[in-house]
């Protein structure tokens, strides 16, 4: 028998909303069963036993702990793509799926660009791109030796061909061909924003990833964009996922380093959340 959604809406209705928390249940016996969701509603009381139930028990008393559905079946979805993931890496977000669609309509009727990916992470915005853009030669880089595994591994389980380097951004020691396309989602939470975010954030996706000094918010943007100065080709393309708090900031940063058509995009939920710009 499958255990029972109104139980796990009492369960859960503290930590998420009813329609988020209809989706983790349905996620984790489709996970647990390996099914998908019509097998599921017809069959799954036939395919639930004791073993099932106890691991689905398992997963919910971590949930309710706070940590992340997608640490726990140890994958997520993203541009239809599947990626591993671990506490190494964050959690790709629907926001960024949206950086992906406008790199892919921009360049869509082109061959043979290249691609570097700063901070790459689990390597969703890498491989996606590579997986839409074939013909594109995708290079990605990360500061840490464990999100670049988690990478890999990402990268050989779509079957995508992609250059990476250990390398850290603030002071890059590799050597960089020239780029069509410089793609970041660097880290731009500030400090002070901690209080307004999800402990499940905060205590379980890596700190290095997402959060920057409240006294230098454009770090990394800045260094990125000296980077791009010697590393894209001309008429190459900048583009960055950004802090909506900081999207005029970010302009004028751009517009400061002489890059021009600095063109500032919303996110689904209406904040400013991605900019791109042109190298002449």
């Amino acid at each position: 028998m499958t255990p029972s959604l109104h139980e796990f809406l009492k369960e859960m209705g503290s930590l998420y909303d009813e329609s988020e928390t209809k989706a983790l249940y349905y996620e984790i016996l489709q996970s647990i069963l390996h099914c998908n969701k019509t097998t599921l509603l017809i069959d799954g009381d036939k395919l639930m036993d004791s073993d099932k139930t106890r691991e689905f028990q398992q997963i919910t008393a971590r949930l309710k702990m706070g940590e992340p559905m997608q640490y726990i079946l140890g994958s997520c979805s993203f541009c239809n793509y599947s990626f591993k993931v671990t506490p190494d890496v964050l959690i790709p977000r629907p926001e960024t799926e949206e950086l992906v669609d406008w790199i892919y309509t921009d360049n869509k009727e082109k061959e043979n660009l290249t691609l570097l990916d700063i901070g790459t992470g689990s390597g969703c915005i890498a491989i996606s791109i590579k997986k839409k853009l074939p013909t594109t030669e995708v290079s990605a880089m990360d500061v840490s030796p464990n999100a670049l595994s988690i990478a890999t591994e990402n990268a050989s389980l779509n079957d995508a061909s992609i250059r990476f380097f250990n390398d850290n951004i603030l002071k890059p020691v590799n050597d960089y061909p020239l780029y069509d396309i410089i793609v970041s989602n660097p880290p731009y939470i500030m400090e002070k924003e901690k209080t307004d975010m999800h402990t499940n954030v905060l205590h379980h996706e890596p700190s290095l990833a997402l959060f920057v000094d409240d006294n230098d918010p454009l770090l990394f943007y800045r260094k990125i964009a000296e980077f791009g100065q010697t590393h894209l080709s001309s008429n190459g393309l900048l583009y960055f996922e950004i802090n909506s708090l900081l999207a005029q900031e970010t302009k004028n940063l751009l517009y400061a380093y002489n890059y021009t058509d600095v063109t500032i995009k919303k996110d689904m939920n209406d904040k400013n959340r991605m900019i791109k710009c042109l190298k002449r």
